[in-house]
């Protein structure tokens, strides 16, 4: 597979850097790179590109099965993080978010992380083309 010379999407730059280049040259070892994808959003020009992360992630996934590389995503719900200090600090959104988040609270970024553990271990090492959600339950509601 070529590695990608354009960016289709302005808004994923940092998705493409994975293809050829990034690759180690010895194969004595899996990488396992995980692209980050918010899980659901009703903002269509927010969406599309996660959507997008997704597919790339399966035919990455295709493209590098036979060279024994796992490609996978991790989709987190809501994160406490600096980025969402606001969303959490107003009572409307932060009802709203929680309300609809089955386990009732906010995620952490060390929750996050787990995931990303997961992926890059060898307990995982006959996944890949997945992308795990990480949302508190979020999207099942």
């Amino acid at each position: 597979m070529p590695p990608m010379k354009t960016d289709p999407n302005p808004r994923m730059p940092y998705q493409y850097a994975m293809p050829k280049e990034a690759l180690p040259p010895a194969r004595s070892s899996t990488p396992n790179p995980c692209r980050l994808s918010l899980a659901g959003g009703l903002v269509p020009g927010y969406s599309a590109p996660k959507g997008g992360i997704t597919q790339l992630t399966k035919s990455l996934a295709i493209a590098y099965a036979a060279e024994k590389i796992r490609v996978n995503a991790i989709a987190p719900g809501w994160i406490a993080t600096p980025p969402t200090t606001a969303l959490r600090e107003n009572p409307e959104r932060d009802t709203a978010i929680v309300g609809r988040t089955r386990l009732s609270r906010w995620g952490e970024a060390a929750e996050v992380a787990g995931g990303v553990l997961y992926l890059s271990s060898p307990l995982a090492s006959v996944v890949t083309g997945s992308v795990l959600v990480i949302d508190g339950g979020y999207l099942i509601m």
